[in-house]
């Protein structure tokens, strides 16, 4: 019987994280297609304050382009989105509320939001919850149908 040559050991493929200033310079870049920002959206996600800064380098023009298809936007993706949005809803409602209108309009959206994981769902009820509070004091520009629309459209 013929022995079989040894076999070198077998090199396990290690993911490395990436490192905070790459992730940081990842966070300045807008990205051109929903592939493309699922990836950025997957490799931030850890560091949600990171995502919120991403999320706010964009346009909602663009949140609306890259985020339109169901591959884009998966229950995963749009409650990390959730999240970082709930970091920026108090210092910027009406951006925020503009972003969640864009999401919305996502082949799908109705299906991909009754997805989300329950503790996304929780944050995303407080922040309406919050946003409708600010649009009910006369101060604040903030339109309190839309709130309530937005708020129809996701609960």
């Amino acid at each position: 019987a013929k022995k079989s040559p040894a076999r070198s050991p077998k090199k396990k493929f290690v993911i490395e994280k990436p490192k905070k200033k790459e992730l940081q310079d990842l966070a300045q870049q807008i990205p051109k297609t929903g592939l493309e920002a699922s990836r950025m959206l997957r490799t931030l996600k850890e560091d949600i304050k990171l995502t919120a800064s991403w999320l706010q380098n964009m346009s909602v023009k663009i949140v609306r382009k890259v985020f339109k298809s169901t591959a884009s936007l998966n229950p995963e993706n749009l409650g990390t989105l959730i999240r970082a949005l709930a970091v920026i809803s108090s210092e910027s409602p009406q951006r925020t509320l503009d972003y969640l209108v864009a999401l919305s309009k996502s082949s799908r959206f109705n299906l991909t939001v009754m997805m989300i994981e329950d503790d996304s769902r929780e944050i995303l009820e407080k922040m309406l919850e919050d946003l409708k509070k600010l649009a009910d004091k006369a101060s604040n520009s903030l339109d309190a149908v839309q709130v309530e629309a937005v708020s129809d459209l996701y609960l």
